[in-house]
């Protein structure tokens, strides 16, 4: 639903990006709309830039995972 609907439905509404978290995957897809359509693949290894902040922030999916990688450890 996620990937489909929401995806339509939030470029339709205006949103300018949206993110895509796969925890079990460790990875993340970025879609930037005000930049087109095609996504943008990251791991959890990577600092994701936040492109409607023109990647002046940055979210560090390493660091939120070396806190939560117990829960992993817990599968």
């Amino acid at each position: 639903m996620d990937v489909t609907i929401k995806l339509f439905k939030y470029k339709n509404a205006g949103v300018r990006e949206y993110w895509i978290v796969f925890p079990d995957d460790k990875g993340i897809i970025v879609y930037d709309f005000e930049k087109g359509f095609e996504p943008k693949m990251y791991s959890f290894n990577d600092k994701v830039p936040v492109g409607i902040w023109n990647g002046e922030c940055e979210v560090d999916f390493k660091e939120i995972y070396s806190q939560i990688e117990f829960m992993y450890d817990l599968q």
